[in-house]
């Protein structure tokens, strides 16, 4: 049944006033009676709204039943998803005056904020309501909420020696691991009749995270994973002017990593220590303004990148933790934080670039379903937080040709600003000092790995040096983790903000004639291996992402003129990296 809103009883009133009838007015005093117990609704008898035509006084809605407060009110007992709500009585033969349409609110067993569609007794004691989805706008009437809800000590989540991978000759094992985590939630609405003015949350995490990790591989490894370490349930209760209800803020914390490799023998180990409080807040105002706002108290270290073995080599590990507040079972705004250890080592052993990042996403998902139908949810602006950064070239670091063993000098931490992760000048708080007999990477510079012919003209510079030509209907296969002409050095693109300091490869392609033609992946993974694609203007023989033309996710559609030479790339976000598949087709 459709839900009925007070004011849809305005031409029943009407209608009633012109044929002499008057409403009948109920109040919290007047509900209980003794009808006879086979009764579908004791409330068949109201055909009008109960609350006229005018502007209520509050702060309860005349439609809203506080039925606990009632005197033969003895328990409830409901489902997850509270459709249907089973009334125990204490008085036989007592029936509340419930009708279809009234709002029926109660604060056991986690609230209940619902509308009455039908009402059934099957006993004296027992009634039966059966309800749909109702609103705190709809329950009261100008009326204010703040709440500050504070949630003890810190819980303390250790996940030391726990095992992540270990398959295929592939396992990465975190050696330590302990974050300790204490929530604050701070709640502010102002509801007017029928409708919300203004809300805002702000959630205060205080987050102390410690976390070493290593892999290690005997061959061509590609992998990754996600799994549920801990969950914790805040209990909360909350008031609006008459109206009590409850609700829990619940925390879920889960660890996952990811693991690529060349074909050889590698290992690699990295750690960070990431501490800080974070206030991460949402708000919206009438009449549809959304704002946000992440303010962050933190510091950050990474520990020594450690990478061993014949092969390139990069890891991450990562900790998602996500707070959802409910409400009367209604699920409220999200708050998401990040924390995440990367690194990577690339190309054979005589000279190899390393490059290793701490870092923290915040993200907030801001609903107000249980406010109001009017504004329903928004996913406010995302913030990167960059805790330490470092890379590095390493030469004639070599055992034998057997292993790479070597690690850069301690990683300077990050000075609790928010950085943009995409940015080579801003943001980066890492010294970028090379270990000994090391040399940095210039984005203007080619490196010698992609200079030695392997599959690409040597007339090209800038930052790479393209793979093999390809030509129309061309499906081509890389890996920019193992691959001789995969460079680190486009980090950014001015035809798409973001950080791209993952590994890319690039191809040229002469357009035979002119039109639209797309460079796509093939069954892209975008959720275990972020790589996107773009259009480099390749006519004057240099490779340089300021030369971008445009650029897709997992595919990009562009105009070709005829003889004109493109540079195509695959690039890896964040600093992922990895195989992949891609298409040329000229004729989309």
């Amino acid at each position: 049944m459709a839900r009925s809103h007070p004011v849809q009883f305005l031409f029943a009133i009407m209608a009633m006033l012109y044929s002499g009838c008057a409403p009948v007015s109920l109040d919290q005093d007047t509900l209980w009676s003794t009808d006879e117990p086979g009764a579908e609704s004791a409330g068949d008898e109201l055909d009008g709204d109960v609350t006229g035509n005018e502007h209520p006084d509050g702060p309860l809605h005349p439609d809203t039943i506080l039925i606990e407060r009632e005197p033969c009110f003895g328990d409830v007992s409901f489902a997850q998803d509270r459709e249907v709500i089973t009334l125990e009585l204490l008085c036989a033969d007592a029936v509340p005056e419930l009708a279809e349409g009234r709002i029926l609110a109660g604060q056991l067993h986690g609230g209940y904020l619902r509308r009455i569609t039908q009402l059934q007794r099957p006993d004296p004691y027992t009634a039966i309501v059966f309800t749909e989805f109702a609103t705190l706008a709809e329950a009261v009437v100008d009326v204010e909420l703040h709440e500050s809800w504070s949630f003890g000590a810190r819980e303390i989540t250790d996940f030391s020696g726990r095992v992540l991978d270990e398959a295929d000759g592939s396992s990465v094992l975190v050696e330590h691991g302990t974050l300790r985590l204490q929530p604050q939630l701070d709640l502010d609405v102002e509801l007017g009749f029928l409708r919300l003015n203004k809300a805002r949350a702000t959630l205060t995490i205080e987050l102390d995270l410690d976390l070493d990790a290593t892999f290690e591989s005997d061959g061509l490894t590609e992998r990754s994973g996600v799994e549920e370490i801990s969950t914790h349930s805040y209990p909360l209760e909350w008031e609006a002017g008459l109206l009590d209800g409850s609700g829990t803020l619940d925390v879920v914390i889960q660890l996952g990593f990811r693991h690529n490799t060349g074909e050889g023998e590698s290992s690699g180990r990295i750690a960070t220590s990431t501490r800080g409080v974070f206030e991460m807040t949402g708000n919206w105002e009438r009449p549809d303004s959304w704002t946000s706002e992440i303010v962050p108290h933190y510091e950050g270290a990474s520990g020594d990148l450690e990478p061993v073995g014949t092969d390139s080599w990069e890891g991450e590990v990562f900790l998602i933790v996500e707070a959802t507040l409910h409400l009367d079972g209604v699920e409220g705004s999200t708050f998401k934080l990040h924390p995440t250890a990367w690194g990577s080592a690339l190309g054979p052993c005589e000279e190899r670039s390393w490059s290793t990042r701490s870092a923290i996403d915040g993200e907030v998902v801001f609903r107000m379903d249980f406010f109001d139908d009017g504004p329903r949810e928004d996913h406010l602006p995302p913030l990167d937080l960059l805790a330490a950064e470092d890379s590095g070239i390493y030469e004639g670091v070599s055992d034998d040709d057997e292993t790479c063993a070597a690690s850069p000098p301690d990683i300077e931490t990050g000075d609790g600003e928010a950085g943009d992760l995409g940015s080579d000048d801003e943001g980066s708080t890492g010294s970028g000092t090379a270990p000994p007999g090391a040399e940095t990477l210039d984005d203007d510079e080619t490196t010698d790995a992609a200079q030695d012919g392997q599959g690409g003209p040597n007339q090209w510079v800038g930052q790479c040096v393209p793979a093999e030509p390809i030509r129309c209907g061309d499906t081509i296969s890389g890996n920019t983790l193992s691959d001789p002409l995969a460079t680190s050095n486009m980090n950014g693109y001015p035809c798409n903000v973001g950080n791209y300091d993952g590994p890319e490869l690039v191809y040229e392609w002469t357009a035979p004639s002119s039109g639209a033609v797309e460079f796509a992946l093939v069954e892209p993974r975008p959720t275990q291996l972020n790589q996107d694609v773009f259009v480099l203007d390749g006519s004057g023989g240099e490779c340089s992402s300021s030369l971008c033309l445009d650029n897709g996710a997992n595919s990009v559609m562009f105009s070709a003129l005829a003889g004109q030479t493109y540079l195509l790339v695959v690039d890896g976000f964040a600093g992922q990296g990895g195989s992949f598949q891609a298409t040329l087709d000229c004729t989309p």
